[in-house]
């Protein structure tokens, strides 16, 4: 049986693999750079001599072996024959050379050609030690490929283009992006770590939905939001990372964040108004603050704070029915109401854990659930405000305001 041999890709030096059996015109697609090479071998080049269409040209075609020498050229035959004898020697160094990655780094920061790249289906794309700034995407990718960013610096209106259930991967790297880090398909998906900085001017995912934004370690700056249509998306960030963002970050039903040991820096809400069934989920000295009303939303939201600090100039909390659930170490503050929702609303204050507000601390309307549990609340106007049918439990708690609880069938429970 005939063993496949290996040449190297023109583009980017790594290895390709091609049966020596196949006497036809056929093309390689290269693994690392995604090059598309035509192989020509020597019972093709003999056809196109007898008359078939030429062989082909260009920086991607490779001979796969020499051409007969004709007659009469004896000398150069003999010299080709003593290059032959150190040609196993050069070709064990060339691989030994190739699989060291030498070549597909001297590629990845010195060759102008490498732009764009089309990332196949289940491939993966790496960019390494790149500094480059284009009109338009670095990677046009298809379904479920991977593209990998390594020790580079970027810049352009986009980063990928197309593609569904993509994965971006940024390492100690940096993003300057004016339209979207990715713009395409759904359940799309982009990591950064190490260190690795993103300043956008619009938006991170355009046209993405179910897609997740997952940063460790790392910095995100947008003029505009994360998700810049309903996305029903999820950002999480960890590792002291840090989140700017003009506009909101959640915008769809079932969006979530969660913060850890991190901080969020909001011009607006961190919700896009009008959005039900979202979850944000903050601990482990997490901070979200916001240069407006930190969270305006629609009903069935969910916060979650834990030893961590969520703070509005304007408000804290706004929306409909929901639940406000303060665990250990936790604090809701505002210069307005701090937590105001609509009816059927709950809130939870747990030990060591306090609303504080220079207007009212919370306010809630009809049907709902206040229970403060060893934490502390405080509003100039008022400490708690509620509408008719609703319940607060007072339980070991320091209230410091007036309890206006006078709806029909509300009452104060105190141990």
């Amino acid at each position: 049986m005939a063993k496949a041999f290996t040449v190297s890709c023109p583009n980017c030096g790594a290895g390709l693999q091609t049966d020596p059996r196949n006497t036809l015109t056929h093309q390689v697609s290269c693994q690392y750079c995604g090059t598309l090479v035509t192989m020509v071998p020597a019972a093709a080049r003999k056809r196109t001599a007898l008359g078939v269409p030429p062989v082909p040209t260009g920086p991607n075609v490779v001979l796969l072996d020499k051409p007969e020498v004709p007659k009469g050229q004896a000398v150069g035959f003999a010299i080709t024959i003593g290059l032959a004898a150190l040609l196993p020697m050069v070709i064990g160094l060339f691989a030994v050379v190739a699989n060291s990655g030498i070549f597909s780094e001297l590629n990845s920061r010195f060759n102008p050609n490498l732009f764009p790249l089309e990332c196949e289906t289940g491939r993966e794309v790496v960019i390494r030690k790149r500094n480059e700034t284009r009109t338009d995407a670095f990677v046009f990718a298809s379904t479920a490929c991977t593209i990998r960013i390594v020790d580079s610096k970027l810049s352009g209106p986009y980063i990928v283009k197309e593609g569904t259930g993509v994965k971006i991967i940024v390492e100690n790297s940096e993003l300057r992006v004016s339209k979207a880090v990715f713009q395409g398909g759904n359940n799309s998906r982009i990591e950064l770590r190490k260190g690795s900085k993103v300043y956008e001017d619009d938006a991170v995912f355009d046209g993405a939905q179910h897609s997740k934004l997952t940063i460790v370690g790392s910095v995100v700056e947008s003029k505009g939001s994360i998700f810049k249509s309903e996305s029903f998306g999820e950002v999480n960030l960890k590792e002291k990372s840090r989140l700017k963002a003009a506009k909101h970050v959640l915008a769809g039903a079932n969006s979530k964040l969660t913060v850890d040991n991190s901080e969020v820096v909001l011009g607006s809400s961190l919700v896009r108004e009008g959005t039900d069934y979202f979850t944000v989920d903050a601990s482990n000295g997490s901070t979200i603050q916001s240069e407006a009303i930190a969270i305006v939303g629609g009903s069935y939201g969910t916060v979650r704070l834990s030893d961590s600090k969520l703070t509005g100039m304007t408000g804290a909390v706004d929306m409909g029915r929901g639940t406000v659930s303060l665990l250990e170490g936790a604090t809701i503050s505002s210069r307005q109401d701090a937590v105001r929702m609509g009816d059927y609303g709950k809130v939870e204050v747990g030990q060591k854990a306090r609303i504080e507000s220079g207007a009212v601390a919370i306010r809630v309307g009809g049907h709902s659930d206040v229970s403060i549990n060893g934490g502390m609340i405080k509003g100039i106007k008022a400490a708690i405000m509620a509408d008719d049918y609703t319940t607060v439990r007072l339980r070991r708690a320091t209230v410091t305001g007036v309890k206006d609880i006078k709806g029909r069938y509300s009452k104060v429970i105190e141990d």
